[in-house]
């Protein structure tokens, strides 16, 4: 799938949007093709730097944005790689049932996520503070997820605990209007650079997450504890977030 997408990807994607509508034809594309004498700059243009490790160290932005992208890893990675084993053991699920049920999180992720960044657009579109926005659908998806590791730990039914975490991942959602594009904010014509270092520091999240589950689980013969730290790297993450987040333009 991935090998097919990237192939699609190649001959259809731009770096920057086009005006017209014939963007596909090779006359459209030939401008773009050619080579351009560097820019002007106007005096009084502000000229941003470009991204080090230094200025990206040294911005609390790009503090707020990887750790929030680590938290929600967190509780992802658990989601996704944990959740059919809690089902299996705690709730005595055969595992091919089990995965089955893993499934509705991941669905319910694959419709909520483009909703929310329609809301996120619409709502900036109508004048409400960009900044403000990012915090509170952010904080949104925080919430989701620490009510939902609290709630699994207080029941045993099958359907209300697959019903829990659907709902979180359908909250988690809103992180598209949070920290996940607000890369585009700070550093516009870097974002994916950005987005890789942040995605890496993520990574290694996802990484420690399934990891640390796993010890937990055999240092305290269950759950509670691994859901209860779950909940708490949420709350650290909502708090740091809304403490550092700006969309402020800092850097090219």
């Amino acid at each position: 799938m991935g090998v097919v997408w990237f192939i699609f990807w190649i001959y259809s994607a731009q770096s920057r949007p086009s005006p017209l509508p014939e963007w596909r034809s090779t006359a459209a594309l030939a401008p773009q093709l050619t080579p351009e004498a560097p820019p002007v700059v106007a005096a009084d243009e502000v000229v941003y730097p470009r991204l080090t490790i230094c200025r990206m160290l040294h911005s609390r932005a790009v503090w707020g944005i990887a750790i929030a992208h680590v938290s929600i890893n967190w509780s992802l990675y658990l989601i996704l790689s944990w959740f059919p084993t809690f089902v299996n053991r705690e709730m005595g699920v055969d595992l091919q049932t089990a995965g089955l049920l893993a499934l509705a999180p991941t669905v319910i992720s694959l419709v909520m996520a483009p909703a929310a960044g329609r809301l996120f657009d619409r709502l900036v579109s109508q004048g409400y503070n960009r900044r403000t926005i990012r915090r509170v659908m952010q904080s949104v998806a925080f919430a989701g997820i620490t009510l939902a590791m609290l709630a699994v730990t207080l029941t045993d039914s099958l359907m209300l605990s697959v019903a829990v975490i659907t709902l979180s991942n359908a909250l988690g959602a809103f992180s598209i209007g949070g920290f996940a594009t607000n890369h585009l904010d700070i550093a516009p014509n870097q974002a994916g650079l950005l987005m890789g270092v942040t995605n890496t520091l993520a990574a290694v999240s996802s990484g420690a997450s399934v990891f640390v589950s796993g010890w937990i689980q055999d240092v305290s013969g269950g759950w509670d504890a691994v859901f209860y730290l779950a909940a708490l790297v949420s709350v650290a993450g909502a708090f740091f977030y809304s403490l550092l987040a700006d969309v402020e333009r800092e850097f090219d």
